[in-house]
């Protein structure tokens, strides 16, 4: 089974998008990127949005210039729910998922959308 998300976004702009999840407390949240460069773009859908799907019509453009990461966060676009997530459950999401792009930027000279699964 593929990528909806992927597969519907490859039909709607003309760059490469890429995948990139990150495990946290046994779920996955998810997110998609598009073009190099710094500084990184992160963009995160509001309520009621689909996700990263909500940031289509931005993506070529932000992505000829720079990186654009489309963060969906729990329960939206292609990352897992957590029913019971406050607030603060989500900017913690946040920060693990800028603490992992930042480890693995550092181990592996570069970030480039690659699945990326820490240990707990």
């Amino acid at each position: 089974m593929g990528d909806p998300i992927l597969e519907a976004l490859s039909e709607l702009i003309p760059v490469a998008v890429r995948r990139g999840e990150l495990r946290r407390d046994g779920r996955w949240l998810r997110w998609v990127e598009a073009g190099e460069g710094r500084p990184p773009v992160v963009v995160v859908g509001g309520l009621g949005e689909p996700g990263s799907l909500a940031w289509a019509g931005v993506l070529s453009a932000v992505a000829a210039r720079t990186r654009i990461i489309a963060y969906d966060r729990a329960g939206l676009g292609a990352s897992d729910a957590t029913p019971d997530q406050t607030l603060e459950d989500q900017v913690a999401d946040q920060q693990a998922h800028h603490l992992d792009r930042h480890r693995a930027r550092n181990q592996r000279g570069t970030a480039g959308g690659d699945k990326q699964t820490p240990s707990s």
